[in-house]
Order: C-alpha cells, then sequence, then structure tokens
C-alpha cells in the first residue's frame, strides 16, 4: 500500500491561514512515514502517470481557483476509479459549491433547515424571506438576505434583463415563430443562475465555525453585526471553553460520519434548542478555528469535554489523515479476511 501526497503544480497544499500559504508537506510526508507507510509526492499533472493498486490512497488537495479545481476534478474522477482518495469525490464536489452542498443535504433527509437547488431563477417556487446563496465563493460573499417580494421582482429583473442587442432580437423573434417555438428560443438565451435559496432562520445572534480533525473539535463563536442576518465577516469572534450546546456537537458528528472524511468546516446555527447546519468544507478551508484556539473539545463518555491546549496546524492535519487512513484501510483488510 502506498499513499500518494498531491499537491498543486507549484507544491501548493491549502490551507494554512492565508488562502495562497501552504501546508507543510514534508510533515504529512513524514508522520504517514512514522505509522509505516510508503509514501509518494507528486504534482496533479503527474498523478496519471502511476501505475495504482487498489489498496493504494491519494491525499491531494482543491483550489479557490475554477480552472484549477476544474482540472483537479478531471484528474481524480479517473483516479477515483483505481485506488481510493481523500476527501472522496462526493466531497471534492462540494467544494466551492454550495448547490451540490445542498444536494447531499437532501439525501441525508435529517436537518431541518430547508433550501433548494436551482438554476434558473424563474423556477424559485419559495416566497420571501429567503436568503439567496450564488454557489461558489467563500464566508458572505455571494450570500443576500431577499426580504419581500417586491426585492425578489427587483433581483431576478436585473439578473434576467438581456443584453441590447439580445433585446430587439427577440422582438424580431417573437412575431416571426410560433408561440411555443418562441417559448423554446427564449428559454435558449435566457440568463441562468445557480443559486441556492435557503430557509431564513430570524434572530439568530451568532453562529458557530466548528472545526474536525479527526476526533477534535474547535470552536470559533461568531456573532452577528446588527441589522445583518450574517456571522462570516461579522469580525465579532469568540472561543467558547464550556458553553455549547451539545446539540451542536451531536449535529457535528453526524455530519462528519455521512462526509466519511478526516477533516471538515462546518457552519452551524443554533436556536430554540435545535441545531441546524449551514454549510459545509472538507478541504481548503481556513484554520483560523485552530490556530487561534485555546483548545478544543472530545467527546467522552459522559458527554462533551473541553480540553485546553494550543495545536499545530501541520501537525493535527496529518494526525487526522494519518489516522483516517489507518482506520480505513484496516476496515478494507477486516471486510477481505471476513
Amino acid at each position: 500500500m502506498t499513499v500518494y501526497i498531491v499537491t498543486l503544480n507549484n507544491g501548493f497544499f491549502g490551507s494554512a491561514g492565508q488562502s495562497w500559504r501552504s501546508l507543510d508537506i514534508d510533515c504529512m510526508k513524514g508522520a504517514f512515514e512514522a505509522a509505516g507507510f510508503d509514501v509518494v509526492v507528486t504534482i496533479i499533472s503527474d498523478l496519471l502517470s502511476f501505475s495504482f493498486r487498489e489498496d493504494d490512497v491519494v491525499v491531494y488537495t482543491s483550489s479557490e481557483q475554477p480552472v484549477v479545481r476544474g482540472y483537479i476534478k478531471d484528474v481524480m474522477y479517473l483516479v477515483s476509479k483505481r485506488c481510493s482518495i481523500f476527501p472522496s469525490y462526493q466531497n471534492l464536489m462540494a467544494h466551492e459549491n454550495k448547490g451540490f452542498q445542498q444536494m447531499l443535504r437532501d439525501q441525508w433527509e435529517m436537518l431541518d433547515l430547508q433550501g433548494h437547488y436551482y438554476y434558473d431563477l424563474n423556477d424559485v417556487k419559495e416566497s420571501p424571506p429567503f436568503v439567496l446563496k450564488s454557489i461558489d465563493g467563500a464566508g458572505s460573499s455571494g450570500v443576500r438576505l431577499i426580504k419581500s417580494a417586491c426585492l425578489w421582482k427587483f433581483f431576478c429583473f436585473n439578473k434576467l434583463l438581456p443584453s441590447v442587442p439580445r433585446f430587439f432580437k427577440g422582438l424580431i423573434r417573437r412575431y416571426q415563430l410560433t408561440s411555443s417555438q418562441y417559448s423554446l428560443y427564449e428559454y435558449r438565451y435566457r440568463k441562468f443562475s445557480r443559486v441556492v435559496v435557503q430557509e431564513f432562520v430570524s434572530d439568530v445572534k451568532f453562529d458557530y465555525k466548528v472545526l474536525f480533525f479527526y476526533d477534535k473539535f474547535y470552536v470559533l463563536r461568531r456573532g452577528v453585526k446588527p441589522n445583518d442576518f450574517r456571522a462570516s465577516g461579522a469580525g465579532m469572534l469568540s472561543f467558547p471553553v464550556s458553553d455549547v450546546p451539545d446539540v451542536v456537537f451531536d449535529l457535528a458528528l453526524k455530519v462528519v460520519g455521512l462526509l466519511d472524511t478526516p477533516i471538515a468546516s462546518l457552519d452551524i446555527i443554533c436556536k430554540n434548542g435545535r441545531a441546524n447546519l449551514v454549510e459545509f468544507q472538507v478541504t481548503n478551508f481556513g484554520p483560523k478555528a485552530l490556530i487561534d484556539s485555546p483548545g478544543y473539545f472530545v467527546k467522552q463518555t459522559q458527554g462533551w469535554s473541553f480540553v485546553s491546549c494550543k495545536s499545530d496546524l501541520n501537525h493535527e492535519i496529518s494526525r487526522s489523515f494519518v489516522l483516517f487512513v489507518k482506520e480505513k484501510s484496516r476496515l478494507n483488510r477486516d471486510c477481505f479476511f471476513s
């Protein structure tokens, strides 16, 4: 069994705080070797040149840049047919794609926060107020609250308004074509936008950014500014050590189990004793909740406990991937010999 650690072509493996800073690949390589694995470090454009065995493992990074991320998806789809990849291809699809995240949430059937994924604004059936999200972008970018039907109509008008040449071509086509033909013509040239419409939960004063590293949970509480609904980017941050509701951890534990991942970033809100997942990422997420945290939470027999301890990001990521790969390889061997 060989573990392949795959970077971008410039040696980047994200991310270590600022989106351009790379994690320490030597640290990850050393951790896998100390655990007894053969390790190969390579770049994404060379990956398909290797002859993989079925029990090999590929650990790789994604990218915030759509062109690079698209290339990674193409390569990892083929690699995933030959051996195990982490993150899984499902989780790669969810990176910078809130629409695919919503589709996964719909499959889980255990979350209270309602939402739908659309590619045509004319198909949106929800009535305001609701939260409208573009599918890409991190944090609160591309997220807005649609408070009223008038605001929604104005938003759609601006988004769907054709260019001047297209408008006059459309007028000509309207008189040249039958109604059924024109309907197909208009649909062909409509401005489509992939969006997620998510239920708006009012009077939420803060959310929880929960980072998961194999068995450790780091929690950052993010306050909401007055007259806003978005916690991300507000800058009102604190690190709770004792008053995080158990339902937040219980939900986080369920979600990471469904994602089947060694690391994850979860945005969770809590109201009236119920926790709801807003968004998640499993690769290239911001590590502030770990880097600046005074400690982490772990599940004990009698609940959740806080451990006071400063953590090193490179160590925790390496540790999490090594433990996860060891667990998966052991399960595969057990299945083979059962």
